[in-house]
């Protein structure tokens, strides 16, 4: 028979996707029978690395047509529903051992599951199984006995399972077992098992009967899982298993061993009848470490000396063909170094049919993956979302296959995506025809190549220079020292990722760049549309340098960096190096209108942007935003759109690939599935029809409902009409996103939803996928019913609608079909952003200032630098610039809770065009207290509380009322507050120079004002909390790698701690002498409470804690703020203030505070000020 694997065929012509050749159709189904066959054996599919794929034809085959799809070797298949008990059983002829030591020696199981196969070793894949495993403990001379039950992925006998029962029988002999038979028995009445030995002719002997829906939901030992959790099958898993069930045997060593196996006499019985019985020569070895030797009758299993190892073999039955038409697999040549970039050649495939045989030929695995998914694609399986909700695999009473040569070489690289690398997605990916072989990454890395919390210190030079000092906030690229720094550090990340085809070097996310003479000498004159300098050209320069340095090493790698930013535009004086590769951002442009649109200038811009750097460089990628960032994956009706620019992207400039910023779950999410999975198929092949492509996919996604639902979308992506009035683009953010949908069109998607619920009826799974959908649209609805009712006035409607908001994302979240922190965190700034623009006095937000300024910010310094006057503890006269002049303080009061610092100078002329100025502002009160300080602003800005800085934010961030929260003690009387605010970039309609701002207690409740006579703003603080303790600037700390603080009770006031670390609060604990931690840690402090606290309603008021807290007074647990009080995720609970009632408190004496937190990534700790209050 003629082999599968070709491993030398000559490289094969590819271009554009064609069929050529003899014309007619191949019948590969037809009249209830496969025609063909898959001619390759299940060792040979893990030599081409195709194992998944292999399976899901094998699978997908028989969904469609109801008959399984012949194979030259297939599994031999059990039918476990008869009435009597089926047994599966072998003999061990013998076991030994040839090594010194004494430890265990060696495994033997039988093992059941309807998985047929897998990839590593046995039970390393998700899904049923069940084995009888015998351990030989050679020191103790004894036989050990285990049924064990799993559901999901472990790695060995013994590791993970749920085990159901042990049994421990003494051996004779030390050097070897002899005349051991064991027995897996399943019975379908009563949906049990059991196992079964005899050893040396003696009785049998049995395990209880188990039932495997129970697999962990006990608590007894050994009856509960050893490290996964529980295993417990679902309660059908007898049909699961009906005529699916594979045998397999496997032999296990321990590291260091030296372990022999024989096995024989395997068969399979159901009372008197023999259902499977022969010679080892026909089973399959499963991959894994070791060799399986057939003997005749017998089999010589020896797992890999050296390590844990495990091998094996699966009953297996071998085809006939007959007149079967072969289907073969065949890998050319891996291309050369020089076309490992090449996607016509790393992806591309020839699919070869004719009457005698069907060959897809490939040049790499990811080709024949390609090819593979093809064939599916072409009989009309799609694969519209991850998950079984996703598949659409149509009922096929015939398939057929065009006579003739089909090749296909894509252009578009998809390969290089990041999405595509792993995790619960890859499936989707690879079925799509989008799988991931390589990485092409440019990400934001100069601060990861030279770490500033490593080198600052004893490198300054390597840094910024900013107002005279060195900053680290990005690199000196002219120092030749930072440069041969990097390309040790590019090399090391080569030669440590081998996948990777590129080094990124693009800057840290900031526009602070050095401003030294020699980078300055780099920049070529002149400004950009933000007011930066234009810094392409020293990024540039800075990517060939390194680009050279690994030549030599790494002649096929690339450097790659973002064109974004203030190296956006293309650079002057300077080309790329031919091994450095650009990945073209469209950040800056229309996220709306993709398309070379005359409506649109900024799309027109961006294609323009992409022709410059196309007569630079042939290596241009480009980085997308569909569906638009930061929406809180509300629908983004782009996808048609974002289809039809693909094409223009490849034919007109010749783009190699993409990447796109994508938030976690945007492919299984309700309202942005759709863009994901258009994204796939115009990357696959980017000369479909997109208008087709709709149709069929509504067409077998919504079955029944295809009409309602296509008209739904068509109506849904009529809002690329929108035109973006009064401002340049749509960009990224929920900034007035509510403009695109009108209330017509949403009222008519509406309808048309409706209808498509109506007719889908109770047709499963149509009416769950339109239901699916119908929660977006649902969610939509309530967000435009927030905005909308707010600028109409309504209140009391925004803020119910916004609570509807909230509600539609905890139903989605426990569909899957929406991500609760991207979605709770966008809303949240959606909400406070509405409500402070529309009812700022309700919210308590400060709209009267007196301002100082502006001042020139050209140099972008104002935030770093210090200016004469500073600090600014009063704002009742003028000031006396650097210059000499006087300058005024000047009233301004804004319409919104917004203070927009560029409209409130845009009647003050300048000559610059970047500004800094101050805001001040007097407070009163009647009595001293602690108040919360709640702002932000996209731009750095400072804060000054009677001549104290008490907060400083640097950098670009993105804006949100509340975000910034500040505790500070106001004194009886007046106070003066300053903010220094630094405008460093020119910007957008989402992102203006500007403040929020508000003053609350510490539960975020607005305090009660007026404004006095003298032009103060007095704050009412009668009702409000008050602070009646304080506590140290230090704790003490200690870490909890192992989680055994609370069974030692370090909770409890008499806990020995004069060995914990002292650390400050109000800071990270990487911050401190603690480090980099993630895990748990607790924290101590003992405090007194004054006697005028007796009576009062007591609270512990936390501004923040990363990531889960659970409080702990005087050595009781009285609260906690974890995802599983709040029902929500670590990524909400790390900024979000939070209260613990104190009901124990030890007024006059001395207590103890004690707070275990939980960080499972980043920084972690007790960040921000904690403080004892009187409730009102």
């Amino acid at each position: 028979m003629r082999a599968c694997i070709c491993l030398a065929i000559a490289l094969f012509t590819v271009s554009t996707a064609r069929a050529v050749g003899a014309r007619g159709d191949l019948a590969i189904f037809a009249h209830g029978a496969s025609a063909i066959y898959l001619d390759i054996a299940e060792t040979d599919a893990v030599s081409l690395n195709v194992v998944r794929p292999v399976q899901d034809l094998r699978s997908y085959f028989e969904r469609m047509t109801g008959r399984p799809l012949p194979c030259r070797e297939m599994p031999f298949l059990f039918d476990l529903t008869a009435s009597e008990a089926t047994r599966f059983e072998c003999a061990i002829a013998r076991m030994m051992d040839t090594s010194t030591n004494a430890s265990d020696n060696a495994t033997v199981a039988l093992t059941l599951s309807p998985t047929t196969f897998f990839e590593g070793d046995t039970f390393a894949g998700v899904g049923d199984k069940v084995s009888w495993e015998c351990t030989w403990h050679r020191g103790s001379r004894q036989l050990e006995f285990g049924l064990r039950v799993a559901n999901k992925p472990y790695y060995g006998p013994g590791y993970g399972p749920y085990t159901f029962v042990r049994l421990t029988v003494p051996t004779v002999s030390a050097d070897e077992v002899k005349g051991l038979h064991l027995a897996l028995d399943i019975r379908h009445q009563g949906a049990e098992i059991r196992g079964g030995y005899s050893l040396n002719g003696t009785q049998w002997v049995y395990t209880d009967w188990f039932d495997p829906t129970k697999a962990g939901t006990d608590t007894r030992d050994p009856g509960k899982s050893e490290r996964n959790g529980p295993q417990a099958w679902s309660q059908d898993w007898t049909q699961r298993w009906k005529n699916a069930t594979a045998f397999f045997i496997t032999g296990y060593g321990t590291k260091g061993r030296s372990t022999s196996i024989w096995i024989g006499d395997a068969k399979v019985t159901q009372g008197a009848n023999t259902l499977f019985t022969g010679s080892f020569d026909n089973w399959t070895k499963i991959p894994a470490r070791g060799t399986a030797t057939p003997e005749g009758e017998s089999v010589l299993l020896q797992p890999t000396v050296g390590t844990w190892s495990m091998v094996g073999l699966r009953a297996t039955r071998r085809l006939e063909p007959g007149n079967l038409i072969p289907l073969r697999l065949e890998l050319g040549t891996t291309p050369s170094a020089a076309s490992s970039l090449d996607p016509t050649k790393t992806n591309g495939y020839a699919m070869v049919v004719s009457p005698k045989e069907i060959v897809l030929r490939a040049l790499t695995r990811l080709g024949l993956q390609n090819a593979i998914y093809s064939l599916l694609d072409r009989w009309g399986c799609r694969w519209v979302l991850p998950g079984a909700l996703g598949e659409v695999i149509p009922h096929r009473d015939s398939l057929t296959l065009s006579l003739g040569t089909t090749t296909s070489a894509p252009r578009y690289d998809p390969s290089v995506e990041a999405n595509g690398r792993g995790g619960d997605y890859a499936d989707w990916y690879n079925r799509n025809q989008c799988g991931w072989e390589k990485w092409l990454s440019g990400q934001h890395y100069w601060g990861y190549a030279l770490p500033p919390e490593k080198h600052f210190a004893d490198h300054p030079e390597w840094y910024a220079l900013i107002s005279g000092k060195r900053v680290p906030t990005q690199l000196c690229t002219s120092n030749p020292e930072v440069i041969a720094r990097v390309i040790e550090v590019g090399k090391t990340f080569l030669r440590n990722i081998p996948h990777a085809i590129s080094f990124p070097l693009d800057p840290n996310d900031n526009i602070d760049f050095c401003q030294c003479d020699r980078c300055r000498a780099q920049d070529p004159p002149g400004v950009g549309k933000d007011g930066n300098p234009l810094m392409t050209d020293r990024v540039v320069r800075f990517a060939n340098a390194v680009a050279e340095g690994i030549r030599e090493e790494f002649p096929d790698r690339l450097v790659a960096f973002y064109a974004y930013s203030t190296h956006t535009q293309p650079p002057v004086n300077i080309k790329p190096a031919s091994n450095v590769a650009i990945i073209i951002a469209r950040s800056h442009y229309c996220l709306l209108h993709l398309q070379p649109d005359k409506r649109c200038p900024s799309s027109l811009s961006f294609h323009e942007l992409i022709r410059k750097w196309s007569q630079l460089t042939p290596r241009i990628y480009t980085y997308e935003y569909d569906p638009i960032s930061w929406t809180g994956f509300l629908p983004c009706p782009t996808f048609l759109e974002r289809s039809r620019d693909a094409r223009i992207l490849l034919d007109d400039y010749g783009i190699k690939g993409g990447v796109t910023d994508r938030a976690p779950g945007q492919e299984t999410a309700a309202a942005t599935y759709i863009n994901n999975f258009f994204e796939r198929r115009m990357k696959a092949d980017p000369n479909r029809d997109p208008d087709k492509e709709l149709t069929e996919m509504c067409d077998g996604f919504f079955g029944p409902a295809a009409k309602p639902m296509e008209a739904y979308y068509r109506t849904l992506a009529k809002a690329t009409d929108y035109l973006h009035p009064g401002r340049e683009r749509v960009s990224i953010g929920t900034h007035r996103y509510h403009e695109m949908f009108s209330p017509k069109m949403v009222a008519a998607a509406r309808r048309q939803i409706n209808d498509a619920l109506r007719v889908a009826g109770n047709r499963s799974p149509f009416t769950e996928r339109v239901q699916f959908v119908e929660a977006s649209q649902r969610y939509l609805e309530a967000y435009l019913d927030g905005v909308w009712s707010a600028q109409t006035g309504d209140y009391t409607r925004s803020v119910t609608a916004f609570e509807r908001v909230e509600s539609l994302i905890k139903e989605m979240t426990q569909s899957g079909s929406i991500n609760p922190e991207e979605a709770r965190g966008r809303m949240k700034t959606v909400r406070l952003k509405t409500l402070a623009e529309h009812f700022p006095d309700r919210l308590g937000m400060v709209r009267r200032w007196k301002l100082l300024g502006p001042f020139d910010n050209t140099q972008r310094d104002a935030d770093m630098r210090t200016d004469p006057f500073e600090p600014v503890a009063s704002i009742a006269g003028p000031v006396t610039s650097a210059g000499g002049a006087h300058r005024e303080w000047w009233s301004y009061e804004s319409r919104g809770g917004f203070v927009n610092l560029e409209s409130a100078l845009k009647d003050r002329k300048v000559s610059w065009k970047l500004s800094y100025l101050y805001a001040g502002l007097k407070l009163q009160t009647a009595q001293a207290a602690q108040v919360q300080l709640r702002m932000d602003s996209f731009f750095p800005f400072r804060v000054f509380l009677n001549g104290r800085e008490v907060y400083h934010r640097s950098g670009l961030d993105a804006d949100c009322p509340d975000k910034r929260i500040v505790s500070v003690d106001l004194p009886n009387g007046e106070s003066t507050l300053v903010l220094k605010l630094s405008q460093t970039k020119l910007t957008s309609d989402a992102f203006p120079w500007g403040l929020y701002f508000r003053i609350t207690d510490n539960q975020g409740n607005p305090i009660p004002s007026h404004w006095d006579s003298a032009g103060a703003l007095a704050l009412d603080l009668h009702d409000m909390p008050k602070a009646v303790s304080t506590f140290p600037t230090e704790w003490l700390f200690r870490k909890d790698p192992d989680g055994k603080g609370s069974k030692e009770s370090w909770f409890k006031p008499g806990l020995e701690d004069r060995d914990w670390q002292r650390i400050p609060i109000g800071r990270c604990w990487e911050d401190t002498a603690a480090g980099a931690y993630d895990g748990d840690a607790w924290y101590r402090v003992k405090f007194s409470i004054a006697k005028e606290a007796a009576g009062k309603k007591l609270a512990l008021s936390f501004d923040g804690v990363d990531e889960e807290a659970w409080v702990y007074m005087n050595g009781q647990l009285i609260g906690e703020h974890s995802v599983a009080s709040t029902r929500k995720s670590p990524g909400e609970l790390w900024e979000e203030p939070f209260t613990v009632p104190v009901k124990n408190a030890r007024i006059g004496e001395e207590n103890l505070l004690a707070v275990r937190v939980h960080d499972s990534a980043y920084a972690g700790g007790i960040y921000k000020p904690v403080s004892l209050i009187a409730l009102p």
